[in-house]
């Protein structure tokens, strides 16, 4: 659960900083 929850985090963050 943890890990989907960063696999989802982490491309929001990427696509924020983009």
């Amino acid at each position: 659960m943890i890990r989907i929850q960063l696999n989802i985090h982490v491309p929001l963050i990427v696509s924020a900083l983009l």
